[in-house]
């Protein structure tokens, strides 16, 4: 099953295969929540 956007293989054609369009979402809610607690952090420190 392929998808519109042709990948060359690897990881991320893995991570697709095996997960499907959920995997793309989970990763984009871990990058913004990996982002809000660093931000977190920043801001503890500048205190």
């Amino acid at each position: 099953m392929t998808g519109p956007i042709p990948l060359q293989g690897g990881p991320l054609e893995a991570i697709l295969s095996t997960f499907g369009p959920f995997a793309i979402a989970a990763a984009i809610f871990v990058l913004g929540a990996v982002g809000y607690f660093s931000l977190l952090a920043l801001r503890r420190l500048w205190e």
